[in-house]
């Protein structure tokens, strides 16, 4: 391999390195699911969910598009960071 070769095999080997201990600090989604307690219009449109198997009650959650609130659905969601959002409701 050339000097030139090696030079770029060093910093892309550099590059790739920034780029994975990067990935490795993002906040990991975390899922939870609830039952829907409280919808607001907002804006932003957003929910209160009693999370399962607690009575910590989270509010100011969105939700996505698809989704149509009703008080009582059982919902599931992600947590990423401090931020909660539902992706949707488990069928009945």
């Amino acid at each position: 391999m050339t000097s030139n070769a090696q030079a770029r095999q060093g910093l892309t080997n550099q590059i790739r390195g920034a780029i994975i201990a990067q990935i490795k600090q993002l906040p990991v989604p975390q899922a939870v699911h609830g039952v829907v307690t409280n919808h607001t219009t907002g804006p932003p449109s957003s929910l209160t969910v009693t999370l399962q198997g607690t009575s910590t009650e989270i509010s100011g959650i969105r939700y996505f598009d698809s989704y149509t609130p009703t008080i009582g659905d059982t919902v599931v969601g992600h947590k990423v960071g401090t931020d909660y959002y539902v992706v949707g409701k488990f069928q009945e």
